[in-house]
């Protein structure tokens, strides 16, 4: 499990967490009892954590606003750090 206190802020990760799959159509129980989770992947910059969850951004503005995802800890698979090396507009 990673060390979230580790984790540098602005930090390029890449997350595989499982989402919630529902299906309204009627099914009968040997297909419903087949289903999974959806394994879902993001990418962003660390901004922080706490006790239940772990926030990045994918995008952020002139004024410093960030598009945010929120991520429970609980649902995350995988972590993994993305090197990269920043260069100017």
């Amino acid at each position: 499990m990673i060390n979230w206190d580790r984790v540098k802020e602005n930090s390029l990760l890449l997350i595989t967490w499982d989402d919630i799959v529902s299906d309204r159509a009627w099914i009968e129980d040997k297909k419903a009892q087949t289903y999974q989770p959806a394994v879902c992947k993001d990418v962003g910059w660390f901004l922080n954590s706490d006790k239940l969850n772990i926030r990045i951004f994918n995008s952020v503005n002139d004024n410093e606003e960030k598009g945010i995802t929120v991520i429970p800890k609980g649902v995350i698979r995988k972590v993994q750090r993305i090197k990269y090396k920043r260069t100017s507009c």
